[in-house]
């Protein structure tokens, strides 16, 4: 889905490349961050800092890269996640 206008994307577009590299990285990072903090906020309180980094990683680049780098859902996770498939999340 597209809902912008042809006008408004080529404006879009000559801002950018109007940018310097280092903005247009810095505008990456900024909106990696955002999304970060997004999907962070959707985790309940109280997790590990372990917890975290594992759910992080599963969320942005799949269950099993989390897995290859973390190694198997730590117990409390799976705990988590069958609360969150059953809408029991707090």
């Amino acid at each position: 889905m597209n809902d912008t206008s042809p006008e408004i994307e080529r404006m879009v577009r000559e801002r950018f490349r109007a940018m310097t590299p280092q903005q247009r990285f810095a505008i990456g990072c900024q909106m990696f961050e955002t999304a970060r903090a997004i999907v962070m906020a959707s985790f309940p309180l109280g997790l590990a800092p372990a917890q975290v980094r594992w759910l992080l990683c599963e969320r942005f680049y799949g269950e099993k890269l989390a897995r290859e780098a973390y190694g198997p859902y730590p117990a409390e996770v799976r705990h988590l996640q069958r609360h969150r498939a059953a809408g029991l999340d707090s």
